[in-house]
């Protein structure tokens, strides 16, 4: 009843006790919320920041980010959280540091207040400083194989210089923008500028406006088109009029004999077309006929079906009508002559037509007899021949299936047997006779005569064998008897009415010649008609040969009348004079000529007449002659005017005719000038002496007489633009007017371009005139033309002019092309590569991915090219300094750039590495770079590094250095730190089982060696069997995990033989805050901060906290032997000789190292993953080159003097973040599972190394193990290292102890393969096992005399002068107990 009471009250006690935690907690944070709403509103100094306002600035919002929406219990746990981290990173306030580890319910409202107070001043500017720390250790050459590497610690800042360099980069672009572009439009006014000045030469519009000024002078002169049109009626009557007859006989004979002479040739030339041509119609004829005949004989209605119920009249004149045209086509076939065309089309149809009549006339061949066969056997009954009936032909003339195969099959066979060596019988039947003509006309190699016969001899085969099937001719007269004649009349007067009613009868008998009449007469018909269409043909073709005999007469006529002036060529020149005005008003007459092309004909008929031939014509008609030609030129020439006046082909000529007329015209004008200057003198004259009227009246007669006055000053200003055109190159090449049309449009294009045009307005204007230059080639080709055309003529004068034209239209081609091309390919290729470049540039990204930084680089290789390409082109710009200096800074800068993030990719592939889980590892088959060597490192740091390399050190002072070691652990003085806080498999590391053949753990293993160490300490101390005075201390610092395993291990297994008061294991809270990515705090939940292990380098730490550095300093502990890697099995715990040799030279601490050679798979895996061996021999150079090199590996021991940890100790309480750095690991991100980001940690090595800064004066050493006798890791530490399989360091421990036992003098029976264990309590390290293995051969690899199992020999000890009185005590004892107990 009291215990239930008291357990009431309990219960209400807690109750209160919580309510009233929960309620100060509530008060607590409404406080605070009120005091930063004051605060906020403060007009003062208003804050801006909610809870945690340090944390804000520091960059840490997100940390107090969710604290408002927290339940009350998980505020409080978010603030105890924080004051942790304020504690750890230094900040703690005095509030902070009174509550040390008590929890948050037991402290006062007061003690919380001030705690709550603190954290809103918690800043977070510790990640920097660590980030700082970091780099400075990641110079560090000595590390722990199973760590990351301190070259890692670089990783975090080494983002900042590869960002410093790009934005560098992406700094130059705009001034290299603006300099290009300057540098570019510069180029283009200038470009531009050359080209206006050229293309002024193509003064086109100028040419047309001069011709268009001298059209209408020349108009004022005379030469008016118009006018021109209504005066050629005035020409036609001049010229029909105008007779060209000599006035004497013998130049009229000669002129006829001319005209005779020409009409003889042309009658010749026709007389020689008719001979040529007359055999062509003759073969037409013939080839007419015989198409006409093949026609009629092969239509269809000739060879159609017979109705059914065809009278006998009906059938004869059919077969009759078939036989009958086969009876023509063999005729007409044998009237061809050799070669002639239409035979082989005969043959056809002969082939075609006559085996339907085969069956008919009963002229198929019979079959041949068969051969008597080997037996004699009866020969079958031959079958009944069929009886000859109609040929069954399709409307389209086709017969039906059956006829021609078996005459074919017949006529085969028929050809088969004469080919045969033997014939036993001939067939002489008219069926073989027709069958072999058939064959001879269808053998494309038979003779022509052969062909014939044929023909002939088939012809006469069908008339034999149709004769009696044709029903006899009616009689007629006394030939005929009365009942006949009564008979054929009725049947007449029936057939009649029959017919009359629509009925169809029977044919009356027809005569057979009657047959082919129709096919002889139509083929006649079509014969006429084709030889009628040849002849037509043959007298056009005649004509045609006159008519160009007579061109070609007159043309050399023409040719001869040119080049002789003798006065024998008169005749021949009115002939041609004659013959050209009979044509010209003939073709006028017929309005095939138009009146300008009238004058035209006639000018140039009429300029033929010489003045020998105008004297030879009657005055009158020389005269009219000699007026007519004059109006005829004047004529032809105003029309050409009218419609040729203007740029194009023929105006040179044009022009120059032009001038022959204003010649003409200024020549006359001087004339009337001067007869009108006469004739005013005789009239001033006259007028002093009236008396001589007659005078006077002929004076008065000159005036009225004289023409209108031609303007001279108009014909003078005509002939200046005459002169000007015909000076001008465009004038004289004479191009198309299209020609024309684009280089002015190409002038206006390109004067009409401005540096100044809107964009698309200027793309435009370049399109076109680039369409415009391309247009330039054949007008290239036509001056190139024209100036051998001038060149051959002989022109100087052109010939220079058409030169220099070429080359200015070269220079215009090459100045525009070279603009064009800057426009359209130069200038948007430049700007497409630096916009390439500048997008590059912007696109590269400085993350920690490899991926993205590789891409990054290929990015800058990308902007190099580009950069390379505008220089190139820039280079070809005058006046483009700037932008190739803008230029040559980006070349740098992307080459700076380039090598920052190269360098920095080093580091991310390290650190995606070390999130991985693949240890470093290197392939066996790739050529890689020598490392330096162990005396080169040594040598390299001899300054600040004491080494020693125990292999090469001698006996004594081996002995030495491990006598002094026994004498610290023999006291007590040496104690051992071995950190095991890893598990494997949910269990401890050391508590597992390896894999040896005893089962024994690492823990076991451990404890062993210690115990063994302690023995062989205090028996060189202290003599053999004295027994351990002062334990060696232990201490093991696990995880909060694997805390309590470890201690239920030991309690379990009685501590494997050592004392429970010298192990300590202990935990201790060395987490540290993780970082995200990003370099922020991260948080594992909204109220609480991810956390990770601080690393080996926490001892100090854990140390402090947990109160064992006081507890090492009251058991008198001087020197500590540390095992920061729990799975080496090799590991020699309390080494007395290394510790010896540290305590004996004064070093503060050292650490056990090993040759880099025996770790070159680690070494060079490490540079294989920062991807700095491509093979060849070489390594990329950059940081990892630069520090992996020289590296030395720490096992993992160390040694450290309890002075210098005092030391280290006190320094860390000034400076709590010293040694830290941040190593890349994966963080728990709450519901995002885990992220990379980093682990804030230390590491032994790190203090080993570079402690100057904590600890003044401190001297360090390396000691050089075997690594074949000090270390074999179990599982080492992904993924900084791995054993080789997972079964390596059982089997590399087994060989060592095999290997001590082979030198002990045991054996093994299996010699090759063998191993053995043996026990540390045997042996520590191969000692004192002869008196165990002497002489013995072992089986198994576990043997009890190696597990400490065997008798052991006597030992000498100082118990002996004891013993006696000892059991004289003891038997005391015994009898007073056994005397009490019987009372």
């Amino acid at each position: 009843m009291g215990y239930t009471a008291w357990q009431i009250v309990g219960q209400w006690y807690r109750f209160r006790t919580k309510n009233e935690a929960k309620q100060d907690d509530t008060s607590l944070f409404t406080a605070l919320n009120d005091a930063i709403a004051e605060a906020k509103a403060d007009s003062d100094a208003p804050r801006k920041q909610a809870f945690g306002a340090e944390a804000a600035m520091s960059g840490h919002a997100h940390v107090f980010a969710d604290f408002d929406k927290l339940p009350l219990p998980l505020r409080s746990a978010f603030v105890e959280d924080l004051a942790n981290i304020a504690a750890w990173s230094g900040q703690a306030s005095k509030a902070i540091k009174r509550k040390g580890d008590k929890p948050w319910a037991s402290l006062s409202m007061k003690e919380k207040a001030g705690i709550v107070s603190a954290l809103d001043w918690l800043s977070f500017d510790f990640v920097e400083a660590i980030k700082a720390e970091g780099a400075e250790r990641a110079d560090a050459w000595l590390w722990q194989l199973n760590e990351a590497l301190p070259l890692l610690a670089a990783e975090p800042a080494g983002k900042e210089e590869p960002e410093l360099a790009l934005k560098a980069l992406q700094d130059i672009f705009t001034p290299l923008e603006a300099e290009l572009s300057s540098a570019l439009d510069s180029r283009r006014r200038e470009q531009l500028g050359d080209a206006k000045e050229l293309v002024t030469q193509l003064s086109v519009a100028g040419a047309t406006r001069n011709l268009q000024v001298l059209r209408t002078l020349l108009e004022e002169l005379g030469l008016e088109s118009d006018a021109a049109v209504t005066r050629v009626g005035e020409l036609r009557t001049a010229l029909e009029t105008l007779t060209l007859d000599p006035a004497t006989p013998g130049e009229r004979n000669a002129l006829t004999a001319a005209e005779a002479a020409l009409e003889g040739e042309g009658v010749e030339a026709a007389e020689a077309v008719r001979t040529e041509r007359m055999p062509g119609v003759d073969a037409a004829a013939r080839a007419a006929y015989v198409a006409a005949v093949v026609r009629s004989a092969s239509a269809p209605k000739m060879w159609a079906l017979l109705r059914p119920g065809a009278g006998e009249g009906t059938t004869s004149n059919a077969l009759g009508r078939q036989v009958s045209m086969v009876e023509l086509l063999c005729s007409e076939f044998a009237d061809c002559r050799e070669g002639e065309a239409g035979a082989d089309d005969l043959a056809a149809a002969i082939g075609r037509l006559a085996p339907r009549l085969l069956p008919k006339l009963d002229l198929l061949p019979k079959p041949p007899a068969p051969k008597p066969p080997p037996a004699p056997k009866p020969a079958p009954a031959p079958a009944p021949a069929a009886a000859p009936g109609p040929v069954v032909i399709t409307e389209e003339g086709e017969e039906e299936e059956g006829v021609e195969e078996v005459l074919s099959d017949a006529v085969d066979a028929a050809v088969e047997e004469e080919d045969e060596e033997e014939v036993e019988e001939v067939d002489t039947s008219p069926g073989a006779a027709v069958a072999a003509a058939l064959s001879t006309l269808a053998a494309s190699s038979a003779a022509a005569a052969d062909k014939v016969a044929a023909a002939r001899s088939l012809s006469s085969a069908l008339a034999t064998a149709v004769a009696p099937l044709l029903l006899p001719l009616w009689t007629k007269g006394a030939d005929r008897a009365p009942e006949v004649v009564v008979a054929d009349t009725v049947k007449a007067a029936f057939r009649s009415v029959l017919k009359a009613h629509g009925v169809e009868v029977d044919e009356e008998p027809a005569e057979r010649s009657t047959f082919s009449s129709d096919a002889h007469e139509a083929a006649g018909d079509a014969s006429a008609k084709a030889q009628a269409t040849a002849l037509t043909d043959a007298e056009a073709a005649a004509a045609k040969a006159r008519a160009t005999a007579l061109a070609a007469g007159l043309s050399a006529r023409a040719a001869e009348a040119a080049e002789d002036n003798s006065p024998t060529v008169s005749s021949v020149r009115l002939l041609l004079a004659r013959n050209g005005l009979k044509a010209a008003l003939t073709d006028a007459a017929s309005k095939s000529l138009p009146g300008p092309a009238l004058a035209v004909a006639a000018a140039a008929a009429l300029s033929l007449l010489r003045e020998t031939e105008l004297s030879a014509l009657p005055a009158d008609a020389a005269k009219a002659a000699s007026s007519a030609c004059q109006l005829a030129i004047q004529l032809s020439l105003a029309s050409d005017c009218g419609r040729g006046l203007v740029l194009g082909p023929g105006l040179s000529l044009l022009l120059g005719r032009v001038d022959a007329f204003l010649d003409r015209l200024q020549a006359k004008a001087v004339a009337q000038k001067l007869q009108v200057k006469e004739a005013a003198e005789k009239l001033a004259k006259a007028a002093a002496e009236v008396e001589q009227g007659g005078e006077d009246a002929a004076a008065l007669e000159v005036l009225a007489e004289a023409e209108a006055p031609v303007p001279l000053m108009k014909v003078k200003q005509a002939a200046g633009l005459v002169a000007e055109l015909t000076s001008e190159g465009l004038v004289l090449l004479e191009l198309p007017s299209a020609a024309y049309k684009k280089l002015a449009t190409l002038r206006e294009t390109v004067e009409l371009l401005q540096p100044t045009m809107d964009g698309l307005v200027w793309q435009r204007a370049t399109a076109a005139l680039k369409e415009l230059l391309g247009q330039l080639g054949p007008i290239g080709a036509a001056v190139d033309t024209r100036l051998s055309d001038v060149d051959v003529s002989g022109d100087e004068s052109r010939r220079v002019l058409l030169v220099s034209l070429r080359a200015s239209a070269i220079d215009i081609y090459r100045s525009l092309q070279e603009f064009l091309t800057a426009e359209n390919e130069a200038r948007p290729a430049m700007l497409a590569d630096l916009r390439s470049a500048k997008e590059a540039a912007f696109g590269c990204k400085v993350d920690r991915k490899v991926a993205i930084l590789e891409a990054s680089r290929a990015k800058i290789d990308a902007l190099q090219a580009a950069r390379g390409r505008v220089a190139a082109a820039v280079a070809r710009i005058p006046g483009a300094d700037g932008a190739a200096e803008k230029l040559s800074v980006i070349d740098t800068a992307a080459s700076e750039a380039g090598d920052a993030i190269r360098m920095y990719l080093q580091f991310v592939r390290l650190r995606e590495h070390a999130l991985g889980v693949v240890p470093p590892a290197c392939p066996t088959d790739i050529e890689v770079p020598e490392f330096p060597s162990l005396s080169d490192t040594t040598a390299h740091h001899a300054d600040d590094t004491v080494w020693m390399e125990m292999a090469s050190a001698s006996d004594d002072e081996l002995n030495s250095w491990c006598r002094a070691g026994y004498e610290l652990v023999a006291r007590g003085q040496a104690a051992v730190l071995l950190i095991a806080g890893g598990s494997q498999g949910g269990q401890p590391r050391v508590t597992n089982d390896i894999g040896l053949p005893s089962t024994k753990c690492l823990l076991q293993l451990f404890a062993e060696r210690l115990q063994r160490i302690q023995r062989l300490s205090t028996d060189c101390m202290f003599g053999m069997g004295t027994g351990v005075a002062h334990p060696m201390q232990w201490y093991i610092l696990a995880s909060a995990e694997t805390e309590q395993p470890i201690k239920d291990c030991l309690s379990e297994n009685m501590y494997y033989g050592l004392e429970p008061s010298q192990v300590h294991v202990f935990t201790a809270d060395t987490t540290t805050p993780m970082l995200g990515e990003d370099g922020k705090v991260a948080m594992a939940s909204p109220y609480k901060v991810a956390r990770a292990d601080g690393g080996s380098g926490e001892i100090f730490r854990a140390l402090k906290s947990s109160g064992y550095l006081r507890h090492m300093s009251r058991a008198g502990v001087r020197c500590i032997d540390v095992h920061a890697m729990e799975d080496n099995a090799m590991a020699r715990i309390a080494d007395a000789t290394f510790i010896g040799y540290c305590h004996s030279i004064g070093l503060d601490c050292a650490a056990k190292v090993i040759d880099p050679d025996a770790a070159q798979m680690t070494t060079y895996g490490y540079a294989m993953a920062a991807g700095v061996l491509p093979g060849g021999g070489a390594g990329e150079e950059g940081p990892v080159m630069d520090t992996l090199p020289g590296m030395m590996p720490a096992i993992g021991q160390y040694y450290m003097s309890m002075e210098w940890v005092r030391k280290v100790d006190k320094a860390l309480e000034g400076k709590p973040l010293s040694m830290y750095k941040m190593v890349p690991a994966a963080v728990a991100a709450g519901a995002k599972g885990k992220l990379p980001g980093y682990a804030i940690q230390r590491s032994i090595s790190d203090f080993v190394l570079g402690c100057s800064s904590l600890v003044s004066n401190q001297q360090w050493g390396a000691v050089v193990v075997e690594p074949s006798e000090e270390f074999a890791a179990v599982w080492g530490d992904l993924p900084f290292y791995a054993p080789d399989t997972e079964t390596a360091a059982v089997e590399d421990l087994l060989l060592l102890h095999t290997s001590w036992v082979e030198a002990a003098g045991g054996a093994l029976a299996d010699g090759e393969e063998g191993v053995v264990e043996v026990s540390p309590l045997v042996s520590y390290c191969g000692e004192e096992l002869e008196k165990v293995v002497e002489g013995k051969t072992f089986d198994g690899a576990y043997e009890l005399d190696l597990q400490g199992f065997a008798p052991q020999p006597a030992q000498r000890t100082n118990v002996g002068p004891w013993l006696v009185p000892l059991a004289v005590g003891y038997a005391a004892l015994a009898a007073v107990k056994l005397a009490k107990s019987v009372k």
